[in-house]
Protein backbone atom coordinates (compact mmCIF):
# COMPACT_ATOMS: atom_id res chain seq x y z
CA UNK A 1 0.00 0.00 0.00
CA UNK A 2 0.71 3.76 -0.04
CA UNK A 3 3.41 5.06 2.41
CA UNK A 4 3.80 8.28 4.77
CA UNK A 5 6.43 9.80 6.37
CA UNK A 6 7.22 13.54 7.95
CA UNK A 7 9.04 16.00 10.22
CA UNK A 8 8.32 17.86 12.94
CA UNK A 9 10.77 20.78 14.44
CA UNK A 10 9.66 21.33 17.68
CA UNK A 11 12.20 24.26 18.18
CA UNK A 12 9.95 25.78 15.48
CA UNK A 13 12.87 25.95 13.06
CA UNK A 14 12.03 25.44 9.47
CA UNK A 15 11.95 21.57 8.09
CA UNK A 16 14.68 21.25 6.22
CA UNK A 17 13.70 20.10 3.14
CA UNK A 18 16.36 17.77 2.14
CA UNK A 19 15.45 15.75 4.95
CA UNK A 20 12.18 14.89 4.03
CA UNK A 21 13.59 13.97 0.38
CA UNK A 22 16.26 11.74 2.33
CA UNK A 23 13.28 9.92 3.83
CA UNK A 24 11.42 9.38 0.47
CA UNK A 25 14.25 7.81 -1.47
CA UNK A 26 14.84 5.55 1.83
CA UNK A 27 11.22 4.08 0.96
CA UNK A 28 10.76 4.81 -2.64
CA UNK A 29 9.13 1.47 -3.25
CA UNK A 30 6.11 2.23 -1.80
CA UNK A 31 5.28 4.93 -4.01
CA UNK A 32 4.97 3.04 -7.33
CA UNK A 33 2.07 5.46 -8.69
CA UNK A 34 3.22 9.02 -7.22
CA UNK A 35 4.58 11.11 -4.41
CA UNK A 36 3.97 13.95 -2.84
CA UNK A 37 5.69 16.55 -0.13
CA UNK A 38 3.84 19.34 1.78
CA UNK A 39 6.07 21.60 4.04
CA UNK A 40 5.05 24.58 5.96
CA UNK A 41 7.36 26.00 8.42
CA UNK A 42 7.88 23.73 11.43
CA UNK A 43 6.10 20.82 9.57
CA UNK A 44 6.61 18.68 6.72
CA UNK A 45 4.44 15.78 5.67
CA UNK A 46 5.52 13.07 2.59
CA UNK A 47 3.37 10.87 0.81
CA UNK A 48 4.50 7.59 -1.69
CA UNK A 49 1.32 6.47 -3.47
CA UNK A 50 0.49 2.93 -4.71
CA UNK A 51 -3.27 3.12 -6.29
CA UNK A 52 -5.37 -0.20 -5.06
CA UNK A 53 -8.67 0.81 -4.13
CA UNK A 54 -10.80 2.62 -7.43
CA UNK A 55 -11.36 6.31 -5.48
CA UNK A 56 -7.09 6.16 -4.63
CA UNK A 57 -6.95 6.80 -8.12
CA UNK A 58 -7.94 10.55 -7.34
CA UNK A 59 -5.87 10.89 -4.31
CA UNK A 60 -3.60 13.81 -4.19
CA UNK A 61 -1.59 13.57 -0.98
CA UNK A 62 -0.22 15.80 1.27
CA UNK A 63 -3.87 16.85 1.00
CA UNK A 64 -4.55 19.95 1.95
CA UNK A 65 -8.31 21.06 2.84
CA UNK A 66 -9.76 23.88 0.81
CA UNK A 67 -11.68 25.15 3.39
CA UNK A 68 -9.47 24.76 6.05
CA UNK A 69 -5.83 25.28 4.71
CA UNK A 70 -4.78 24.44 7.90
CA UNK A 71 -5.79 21.25 7.96
CA UNK A 72 -3.53 18.23 6.38
CA UNK A 73 -3.22 14.87 5.72
CA UNK A 74 -1.19 12.30 4.34
CA UNK A 75 -2.65 8.70 5.24
CA UNK A 76 -2.02 4.99 4.10
CA UNK A 77 -6.09 3.69 4.00
CA UNK A 78 -8.14 1.82 3.05
CA UNK A 79 -11.57 2.72 5.00
CA UNK A 80 -14.28 0.33 5.19
CA UNK A 81 -17.31 2.48 6.35
CA UNK A 82 -16.91 4.69 3.63
CA UNK A 83 -21.15 4.50 2.70
CA UNK A 84 -21.83 4.75 6.39
CA UNK A 85 -19.59 7.67 6.60
CA UNK A 86 -20.34 9.45 2.99
CA UNK A 87 -24.67 9.27 4.22
CA UNK A 88 -23.56 11.19 7.53
CA UNK A 89 -21.28 13.58 6.05
CA UNK A 90 -24.16 13.99 3.23
CA UNK A 91 -22.10 13.48 0.36
CA UNK A 92 -23.86 13.16 -3.08
CA UNK A 93 -23.66 9.52 -4.28
CA UNK A 94 -22.68 10.61 -7.41
CA UNK A 95 -19.39 12.05 -6.13
CA UNK A 96 -18.42 8.74 -3.96
CA UNK A 97 -16.38 7.19 -6.96
CA UNK A 98 -14.18 10.20 -7.23
CA UNK A 99 -13.95 10.55 -3.14
CA UNK A 100 -10.95 9.49 -1.91
CA UNK A 101 -10.47 8.13 1.58
CA UNK A 102 -7.87 10.71 2.61
CA UNK A 103 -10.45 13.44 2.30
CA UNK A 104 -13.33 11.36 4.25
CA UNK A 105 -10.81 11.13 6.66
CA UNK A 106 -10.17 14.69 6.86
CA UNK A 107 -13.64 16.01 6.59
CA UNK A 108 -14.49 13.21 9.47
CA UNK A 109 -12.41 14.35 11.70
CA UNK A 110 -13.17 17.66 10.98
CA UNK A 111 -16.83 16.91 12.38
CA UNK A 112 -15.85 14.69 15.10
CA UNK A 113 -12.38 14.42 16.01
CA UNK A 114 -10.10 11.03 16.23
CA UNK A 115 -11.39 7.38 15.93
CA UNK A 116 -13.99 8.47 13.05
CA UNK A 117 -13.13 5.86 10.63
CA UNK A 118 -13.05 1.75 10.35
CA UNK A 119 -10.50 -0.01 8.18
CA UNK A 120 -6.92 -0.12 7.94
CA UNK A 121 -4.89 2.56 8.05
CA UNK A 122 -2.03 4.66 9.05
CA UNK A 123 -3.59 8.80 9.35
CA UNK A 124 -1.05 11.52 10.25
CA UNK A 125 -2.85 15.16 10.40
CA UNK A 126 -1.46 18.20 10.91
CA UNK A 127 -3.82 20.71 12.68
CA UNK A 128 -2.66 24.43 12.14
CA UNK A 129 -5.47 25.59 14.40
CA UNK A 130 -4.32 24.21 17.64
CA UNK A 131 -0.78 23.77 16.37
CA UNK A 132 -1.09 19.51 16.72
CA UNK A 133 0.34 16.84 14.90
CA UNK A 134 -2.17 13.86 15.19
CA UNK A 135 -1.59 10.30 14.11
CA UNK A 136 -3.74 7.45 14.24
CA UNK A 137 -3.59 3.50 14.02
CA UNK A 138 -6.01 1.51 12.93
CA UNK A 139 -7.79 -0.99 15.29
CA UNK A 140 -5.71 -4.51 14.53
CA UNK A 141 -2.13 -2.81 13.43
CA UNK A 142 -2.71 -3.78 9.66
CA UNK A 143 -0.67 -0.59 8.50
CA UNK A 144 2.51 0.55 10.42
CA UNK A 145 3.67 3.39 11.56
CA UNK A 146 6.84 3.97 13.19
CA UNK A 147 8.49 7.36 15.24
CA UNK A 148 11.49 8.82 16.44
CA UNK A 149 10.89 11.68 19.30
CA UNK A 150 13.90 13.73 19.76
CA UNK A 151 14.74 16.82 21.73
CA UNK A 152 14.56 18.48 18.51
CA UNK A 153 12.41 17.09 16.03
CA UNK A 154 9.53 14.55 15.53
CA UNK A 155 9.93 12.10 12.67
CA UNK A 156 7.48 9.62 11.56
CA UNK A 157 7.44 7.45 8.82
CA UNK A 158 5.93 3.72 7.38
CA UNK A 159 8.82 2.05 7.40
CA UNK A 160 11.68 2.57 9.15
CA UNK A 161 14.61 3.02 6.93
CA UNK A 162 13.02 6.56 6.10
CA UNK A 163 13.38 7.41 9.97
CA UNK A 164 17.18 6.33 10.05
CA UNK A 165 17.52 8.09 7.03
CA UNK A 166 17.55 11.35 8.72
CA UNK A 167 20.22 12.80 10.27
CA UNK A 168 20.64 12.67 14.34
CA UNK A 169 18.69 9.66 14.71
CA UNK A 170 20.91 7.40 17.11
CA UNK A 171 20.81 3.78 15.96
CA UNK A 172 21.33 2.08 19.68
CA UNK A 173 20.18 -1.20 19.22
CA UNK A 174 17.58 -2.81 21.58
CA UNK A 175 19.26 -6.13 22.73
CA UNK A 176 15.98 -7.27 24.55
CA UNK A 177 14.46 -6.48 21.14
CA UNK A 178 16.54 -9.06 20.06
CA UNK A 179 16.45 -11.47 22.29
CA UNK A 180 12.42 -11.56 21.75
CA UNK A 181 13.11 -11.97 18.10
CA UNK A 182 15.41 -15.06 18.94
CA UNK A 183 12.61 -16.56 21.12
CA UNK A 184 9.56 -15.78 19.46
CA UNK A 185 8.48 -13.22 21.86
CA UNK A 186 8.51 -10.14 19.74
CA UNK A 187 5.16 -9.78 19.47
CA UNK A 188 4.91 -8.48 23.07
CA UNK A 189 7.28 -5.50 22.58
CA UNK A 190 4.37 -3.41 21.90
CA UNK A 191 5.86 -0.21 21.28
CA UNK A 192 9.41 -1.43 20.78
CA UNK A 193 11.33 -1.50 17.72
CA UNK A 194 15.12 -2.92 17.38
CA UNK A 195 16.64 0.55 17.88
CA UNK A 196 16.43 2.25 21.22
CA UNK A 197 15.01 5.64 20.24
CA UNK A 198 12.27 4.58 17.09
CA UNK A 199 8.88 3.18 19.04
CA UNK A 200 6.02 1.53 17.25
CA UNK A 201 2.51 3.35 17.51
CA UNK A 202 0.49 0.90 19.10
CA UNK A 203 -2.79 -0.50 17.37
CA UNK A 204 -5.98 1.46 17.95
CA UNK A 205 -4.24 4.18 19.12
CA UNK A 206 -3.54 7.98 18.42
CA UNK A 207 -0.69 10.15 19.44
CA UNK A 208 -0.86 13.46 19.78
CA UNK A 209 2.34 16.26 20.18
CA UNK A 210 1.39 19.74 21.01
CA UNK A 211 3.12 22.72 22.39
CA UNK A 212 6.56 19.50 22.26
CA UNK A 213 4.22 17.20 25.00
CA UNK A 214 3.75 13.59 23.34
CA UNK A 215 0.81 11.90 24.71
CA UNK A 216 -1.12 8.73 23.74
CA UNK A 217 -4.30 7.08 24.00
CA UNK A 218 -6.02 4.14 23.25
CA UNK A 219 -9.48 4.56 21.78
CA UNK A 220 -10.72 1.19 20.94
CA UNK A 221 -11.20 -1.20 23.99
CA UNK A 222 -12.66 -4.84 22.13
CA UNK A 223 -13.39 -6.17 25.55
CA UNK A 224 -16.00 -3.50 25.96
CA UNK A 225 -17.81 -4.80 22.95
CA UNK A 226 -21.36 -5.06 22.96
CA UNK A 227 -22.91 -8.57 23.56
CA UNK A 228 -24.91 -10.06 21.27
CA UNK A 229 -27.96 -12.24 22.18
CA UNK A 230 -29.76 -14.20 19.21
CA UNK A 231 -32.37 -16.86 19.47
CA UNK A 232 -30.57 -19.61 18.39
CA UNK A 233 -27.44 -21.37 17.41
CA UNK A 234 -28.27 -20.61 13.02
CA UNK A 235 -29.22 -17.06 14.05
CA UNK A 236 -25.50 -17.13 15.12
CA UNK A 237 -24.53 -18.91 12.33
CA UNK A 238 -25.98 -15.97 9.92
CA UNK A 239 -24.81 -13.36 11.75
CA UNK A 240 -21.53 -14.67 11.58
CA UNK A 241 -21.75 -15.42 7.66
CA UNK A 242 -23.12 -11.62 7.30
CA UNK A 243 -20.58 -9.90 8.80
CA UNK A 244 -17.78 -12.57 7.17
CA UNK A 245 -19.20 -11.37 3.54
CA UNK A 246 -19.05 -7.91 4.49
CA UNK A 247 -15.67 -8.15 5.56
CA UNK A 248 -14.47 -9.84 2.02
CA UNK A 249 -16.62 -7.39 0.48
CA UNK A 250 -14.69 -4.16 1.81
CA UNK A 251 -11.55 -6.03 0.79
CA UNK A 252 -12.37 -6.46 -2.81
CA UNK A 253 -13.12 -2.91 -3.73
CA UNK A 254 -9.22 -3.10 -5.86
CA UNK A 255 -8.25 -2.21 -9.50
CA UNK A 256 -5.83 -4.65 -9.25
CA UNK A 257 -6.46 -9.11 -9.81
CA UNK A 258 -7.15 -10.60 -6.23
CA UNK A 259 -5.56 -13.92 -4.95
CA UNK A 260 -6.34 -15.88 -2.05
CA UNK A 261 -4.35 -18.17 0.12
CA UNK A 262 -5.77 -21.54 0.26
CA UNK A 263 -4.58 -23.66 2.86
CA UNK A 264 -7.55 -26.06 2.91
CA UNK A 265 -8.78 -25.06 6.90
CA UNK A 266 -11.70 -23.70 7.51
CA UNK A 267 -10.82 -19.85 7.70
CA UNK A 268 -8.90 -19.81 4.04
CA UNK A 269 -11.07 -22.02 2.40
CA UNK A 270 -14.27 -19.83 3.51
CA UNK A 271 -12.95 -16.41 2.46
CA UNK A 272 -11.75 -18.49 -0.77
CA UNK A 273 -15.28 -19.24 -1.38
CA UNK A 274 -16.88 -15.81 -0.60
CA UNK A 275 -14.41 -13.96 -2.43
CA UNK A 276 -14.71 -16.19 -5.76
CA UNK A 277 -19.05 -15.75 -5.75
CA UNK A 278 -18.72 -12.37 -5.02
CA UNK A 279 -16.30 -11.43 -7.51
CA UNK A 280 -17.88 -13.65 -10.53
CA UNK A 281 -20.90 -11.47 -9.31
CA UNK A 282 -19.12 -8.47 -10.55
CA UNK A 283 -18.33 -10.27 -13.36
CA UNK A 284 -14.24 -10.63 -12.12
CA UNK A 285 -12.69 -13.61 -10.61
CA UNK A 286 -9.87 -14.60 -8.68
CA UNK A 287 -6.34 -14.68 -10.44
CA UNK A 288 -5.51 -17.64 -8.67
CA UNK A 289 -4.93 -19.25 -5.46
CA UNK A 290 -2.01 -20.31 -3.77
CA UNK A 291 -0.82 -23.15 -0.76
CA UNK A 292 1.89 -23.04 0.72
CA UNK A 293 2.37 -26.54 0.78
CA UNK A 294 4.78 -28.26 -1.46
CA UNK A 295 2.60 -30.10 -4.64
CA UNK A 296 1.28 -33.44 -4.28
CA UNK A 297 3.76 -36.07 -4.53
CA UNK A 298 1.50 -38.24 -6.50
CA UNK A 299 -2.39 -38.44 -7.53
CA UNK A 300 -3.32 -40.49 -4.86
CA UNK A 301 -1.78 -37.64 -2.77
CA UNK A 302 -4.36 -35.00 -3.83
CA UNK A 303 -7.26 -37.50 -2.23
CA UNK A 304 -5.96 -37.64 1.41
CA UNK A 305 -6.24 -34.99 4.03
CA UNK A 306 -5.22 -30.90 3.16
CA UNK A 307 -4.78 -31.54 -0.27
CA UNK A 308 -7.98 -33.40 -0.93
CA UNK A 309 -9.73 -30.26 0.70
CA UNK A 310 -7.91 -27.75 -1.31
CA UNK A 311 -8.58 -29.88 -4.44
CA UNK A 312 -12.38 -29.83 -3.24
CA UNK A 313 -12.65 -26.44 -3.09
CA UNK A 314 -10.95 -25.86 -6.10
CA UNK A 315 -13.00 -28.26 -8.15
CA UNK A 316 -16.47 -26.00 -6.85
CA UNK A 317 -15.49 -22.63 -7.34
CA UNK A 318 -13.24 -23.15 -11.06
CA UNK A 319 -10.25 -22.40 -9.20
CA UNK A 320 -6.42 -23.96 -10.08
CA UNK A 321 -4.25 -23.90 -6.85
CA UNK A 322 -0.80 -23.26 -7.27
CA UNK A 323 1.44 -24.91 -4.80
CA UNK A 324 4.99 -23.72 -3.28
CA UNK A 325 8.38 -25.55 -3.93
CA UNK A 326 10.47 -24.14 -1.04
CA UNK A 327 14.33 -24.08 -2.65
CA UNK A 328 17.55 -23.53 0.03
CA UNK A 329 17.73 -20.42 -1.52
CA UNK A 330 14.85 -19.31 -0.23
CA UNK A 331 15.63 -20.05 3.18
CA UNK A 332 18.98 -18.46 2.98
CA UNK A 333 17.76 -15.25 1.55
CA UNK A 334 14.94 -14.90 4.44
CA UNK A 335 17.22 -15.75 7.33
CA UNK A 336 19.92 -13.01 5.42
CA UNK A 337 17.85 -10.14 6.28
CA UNK A 338 18.46 -7.52 8.14
CA UNK A 339 16.04 -7.82 11.35
CA UNK A 340 16.18 -4.86 12.63
CA UNK A 341 14.74 -2.99 9.12
CA UNK A 342 12.77 -5.42 7.75
CA UNK A 343 10.35 -7.33 9.56
CA UNK A 344 10.98 -11.31 8.91
CA UNK A 345 8.11 -13.62 10.20
CA UNK A 346 9.78 -16.75 8.63
CA UNK A 347 6.77 -16.85 5.99
CA UNK A 348 9.31 -18.64 3.51
CA UNK A 349 6.37 -20.06 1.17
CA UNK A 350 4.97 -16.87 0.40
CA UNK A 351 8.53 -15.47 -0.22
CA UNK A 352 8.52 -18.37 -3.20
CA UNK A 353 4.66 -17.19 -3.61
CA UNK A 354 5.13 -13.51 -4.16
CA UNK A 355 7.12 -13.36 -7.95
CA UNK A 356 4.16 -15.21 -9.37
CA UNK A 357 1.78 -12.93 -7.60
CA UNK A 358 3.66 -10.55 -9.42
CA UNK A 359 3.95 -11.32 -12.72
CA UNK A 360 -0.22 -11.12 -12.19
CA UNK A 361 -0.36 -7.59 -11.21
CA UNK A 362 -2.07 -9.35 -8.16
CA UNK A 363 -2.53 -6.15 -5.52
CA UNK A 364 -4.81 -7.70 -3.05
CA UNK A 365 -3.92 -11.10 -1.57
CA UNK A 366 -6.78 -12.34 0.90
CA UNK A 367 -6.32 -14.95 3.91
CA UNK A 368 -7.29 -16.81 6.90
CA UNK A 369 -4.56 -15.67 9.15
CA UNK A 370 -5.70 -16.29 12.62
CA UNK A 371 -9.63 -16.72 11.50
CA UNK A 372 -10.06 -19.44 13.65
CA UNK A 373 -8.21 -18.20 16.41
CA UNK A 374 -10.19 -15.00 16.45
CA UNK A 375 -13.67 -16.09 15.07
CA UNK A 376 -13.95 -19.17 18.26
CA UNK A 377 -10.00 -19.61 19.94
CA UNK A 378 -10.92 -23.31 18.56
CA UNK A 379 -13.25 -23.32 21.54
CA UNK A 380 -10.16 -23.19 23.67
CA UNK A 381 -10.89 -22.42 27.49
CA UNK A 382 -14.33 -23.95 27.16
CA UNK A 383 -13.73 -27.01 29.13
CA UNK A 384 -12.53 -24.92 32.08
CA UNK A 385 -15.55 -22.40 31.85
CA UNK A 386 -18.11 -25.28 32.11
CA UNK A 387 -15.93 -26.15 34.99
CA UNK A 388 -15.94 -23.02 37.06
CA UNK A 389 -19.70 -23.01 36.57
CA UNK A 390 -20.36 -26.20 37.63
CA UNK A 391 -22.09 -27.51 35.00
CA UNK A 392 -20.83 -31.05 35.13
CA UNK A 393 -22.98 -33.54 32.78
CA UNK A 394 -22.24 -30.73 30.18
CA UNK A 395 -18.64 -30.73 31.14
CA UNK A 396 -18.29 -34.47 30.67
CA UNK A 397 -20.52 -34.77 27.60
CA UNK A 398 -18.16 -32.32 25.21
CA UNK A 399 -15.03 -33.65 26.53
CA UNK A 400 -16.18 -37.45 25.31
CA UNK A 401 -17.49 -35.71 22.31
CA UNK A 402 -13.83 -33.44 21.49
CA UNK A 403 -11.96 -36.97 22.30
CA UNK A 404 -14.13 -38.70 19.70
CA UNK A 405 -13.39 -36.07 17.47
CA UNK A 406 -9.63 -35.12 18.04
CA UNK A 407 -9.19 -39.21 18.01
CA UNK A 408 -7.84 -38.32 21.81
CA UNK A 409 -7.35 -39.93 25.37
CA UNK A 410 -9.64 -38.33 27.78
CA UNK A 411 -6.60 -38.07 30.32
CA UNK A 412 -4.71 -35.95 27.79
CA UNK A 413 -7.78 -33.58 27.32
CA UNK A 414 -8.80 -33.56 30.54
CA UNK A 415 -4.70 -32.07 31.71
CA UNK A 416 -4.35 -29.79 28.90
CA UNK A 417 -8.17 -28.14 27.94
CA UNK A 418 -9.09 -28.63 31.75
CA UNK A 419 -6.51 -28.68 33.97
CA UNK A 420 -3.83 -26.08 32.63
CA UNK A 421 -6.24 -23.30 32.06
CA UNK A 422 -6.85 -23.29 35.66
CA UNK A 423 -3.51 -23.58 37.11
CA UNK A 424 -1.75 -19.63 38.80
CA UNK A 425 0.60 -18.27 36.29
CA UNK A 426 3.61 -18.81 38.42
CA UNK A 427 3.17 -22.41 38.39
CA UNK A 428 2.20 -22.75 34.72
CA UNK A 429 5.53 -21.09 34.09
CA UNK A 430 7.46 -23.94 36.14
CA UNK A 431 5.79 -26.77 34.38
CA UNK A 432 5.61 -24.99 30.66
CA UNK A 433 9.47 -24.08 29.75
CA UNK A 434 8.82 -26.41 26.89
CA UNK A 435 7.08 -23.78 24.84
CA UNK A 436 10.45 -22.54 23.56
CA UNK A 437 12.00 -24.55 21.56
CA UNK A 438 15.49 -22.89 22.29
CA UNK A 439 15.07 -23.23 26.24
CA UNK A 440 14.34 -27.03 25.23
CA UNK A 441 17.44 -27.59 24.05
CA UNK A 442 19.37 -25.93 26.18
CA UNK A 443 17.57 -27.29 29.24
CA UNK A 444 18.36 -30.63 27.61
CA UNK A 445 21.98 -30.34 27.37
CA UNK A 446 22.02 -29.07 31.40
CA UNK A 447 23.05 -25.63 29.59
CA UNK A 448 20.77 -23.31 31.39
CA UNK A 449 17.76 -22.28 34.01
CA UNK A 450 15.30 -19.63 34.15
CA UNK A 451 17.69 -18.20 36.84
CA UNK A 452 20.74 -17.62 34.13
CA UNK A 453 18.46 -14.82 32.19
CA UNK A 454 18.69 -11.37 32.57
CA UNK A 455 15.77 -9.35 34.48
CA UNK A 456 14.26 -7.90 31.57
CA UNK A 457 14.64 -11.43 29.63
CA UNK A 458 13.17 -13.12 32.42
CA UNK A 459 9.90 -10.82 32.02
CA UNK A 460 9.46 -10.98 28.42
CA UNK A 461 9.45 -14.60 28.48
CA UNK A 462 7.03 -15.00 31.59
CA UNK A 463 4.68 -12.51 30.07
CA UNK A 464 4.77 -15.34 26.57
CA UNK A 465 3.69 -17.65 28.59
CA UNK A 466 1.09 -15.80 30.15
CA UNK A 467 -0.53 -14.44 26.57
CA UNK A 468 -0.20 -17.52 24.59
CA UNK A 469 -1.45 -20.18 27.86
CA UNK A 470 -5.19 -21.22 28.09
CA UNK A 471 -7.34 -19.34 30.23
CA UNK A 472 -10.80 -20.06 31.29
CA UNK A 473 -13.55 -18.56 28.69
CA UNK A 474 -13.49 -18.38 25.23
CA UNK A 475 -14.07 -15.07 24.84
CA UNK A 476 -11.13 -14.14 27.27
CA UNK A 477 -8.92 -16.23 24.91
CA UNK A 478 -10.29 -14.30 21.94
CA UNK A 479 -8.56 -11.03 23.41
CA UNK A 480 -6.28 -12.62 24.02
CA UNK A 481 -5.58 -13.83 20.57
CA UNK A 482 -6.61 -10.26 19.10
CA UNK A 483 -3.95 -8.44 21.80
CA UNK A 484 -1.07 -10.84 20.71
CA UNK A 485 -0.02 -8.78 17.74
CA UNK A 486 1.56 -11.67 15.61
CA UNK A 487 -1.38 -10.70 12.68
CA UNK A 488 -0.46 -7.49 12.07
CA UNK A 489 3.26 -8.44 12.16
CA UNK A 490 2.92 -10.76 9.44
CA UNK A 491 1.13 -8.32 7.43
CA UNK A 492 4.14 -5.86 8.02
CA UNK A 493 5.94 -9.00 6.02
CA UNK A 494 4.10 -9.20 3.27
CA UNK A 495 3.92 -5.12 2.93
CA UNK A 496 7.96 -4.46 3.11
CA UNK A 497 8.37 -5.62 -0.58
Amino acid sequence: MSGIFGIFNKDGAPVDTTLLHCMQQAMAHWGRDGKGIWCHGSVGLGHLLMHNTPESCYEQQPYVHPAIPNLVISADSRIDNRKELMDTLCIPCAESTKQPDNELILRAYERWGNACVEGAFAIVIWDGRTQTLLCIRDHVGFRPLYYYDGPQRFVFATDIKAILAVDGVPRRVDELFVFAHHTNSKFYMRGRTAFLDVAKLRPAYTLSLRNNQLEQRPYWFPEQGPEIQLPSNDDYAQHLREHLEQAVACRLRSIHPISSHLSGGLDSSTVTVLAARQLRSMERGLVGVHSWSPPPASDAARRVDEYARIERVCQQEGLMCDYVTLTPETIVAEFSQDISVDPTDSLLYEMVAQPQLVKRSVGVVLSGWGGDEIVSTQGKGYFAELFMRGRWSALLREIRQFTRLQESTFRSVIKSYLLMPLLPDKLYSLLRQDLFPQLRLLNARKQVTWNDFMPGELRLLRQHLRCIRLRPGVKRNQLCALNLGHLAYRRHWFLKG
